[in-house]
């Protein structure tokens, strides 16, 4: 994240795991050269999936119950959307908070909340369109996690999600808090089964391209070796 630099002074080298917080590193005066980007990875497609026995065209939400995490924006907007149900994946402190605003809004029957398990893979092989509707996020696994699942992906236009989506190639942008666009790329997806193949395939092609375990651990072991050398006296 972009944390404060003077919690790091005694470190030699610094790895960042999007290019804008490498950017932000280095413009806090440290060097160049002593800081790398490596990304986040995840894991493959279990192809695990939960019973959807209703057969319902599922948004899913995966994330920590935290302001930050844009929650109560997809909530908002289920209003808008009547052929679809909300499932949200997650924990944290503002659970009942989301319960009341789900009450306050009549979309009781829409919206089901579950637990955070490991096993998300249950989720998104079932799910129909991914939101991450994030106020603040600096890298956002979820996304890298969607791809490798080829489920289409809604994100908000900040950090790590808009530097990762390349708008209408491997997912779709919008505003952030803006719940109006926000429900027009859910539906411009739904409705576009070629777009919607196309988001899905581009998708995947950037996960297995630079956010695989294989991909990434190689990267860190070339880092180790490189800065390895330097060392040596």
């Amino acid at each position: 994240g972009y944390y404060k630099i003077k919690n790091y002074l005694k470190c030699d080298y610094l790895i960042a795991n999007t290019e804008d917080i490498k950017n932000y590193i280095c413009k806090q005066g440290w060097d160049p050269e002593k800081v790398v980007h490596i990304p986040n990875f995840v894991n493959e497609n279990n192809n695990s999936r939960i019973n959807n026995s209703k057969k319902e065209k599922i948004i899913l939400c995966l994330g920590r119950f935290h302001s930050n995490k844009g929650i109560d924006i997809i909530i908002r907007a289920m209003t808008k959307l009547p052929n679809f149900r909300l499932w949200i994946v997650g924990s944290g402190n503002l659970k009942n908070s989301y319960l009341n605003l789900i009450k306050k809004l009549g979309i009781v029957e829409k919206v089901k909340i579950f637990k955070w398990t490991d096993n998300i893979s249950q989720y998104l092989n079932i799910g129909e369109i991914l939101v991450c509707p994030s106020r603040h996020e600096p890298f956002g696994n979820i996304v890298v996690d969607g791809w490798a699942h080829k489920i289409p992906i809604v994100v908000s236009d900040i950090g790590g999600p808009s530097e990762m989506i390349k708008n209408k190639i491997n997912g779709i942008k919008f505003q952030s808090e803006n719940i109006d666009q926000l429900v027009k790329s859910i539906k411009t997806i739904s409705r576009d089964k070629k777009l919607k193949k196309e988001l899905t395939q581009n998708g995947y092609k950037e996960f297995k391209k630079k956010f695989s375990k294989d991909i990434v651990i190689n990267k860190y072991i070339k880092f180790f070796k490189e800065i390895s050398r330097k060392c040596v006296v």
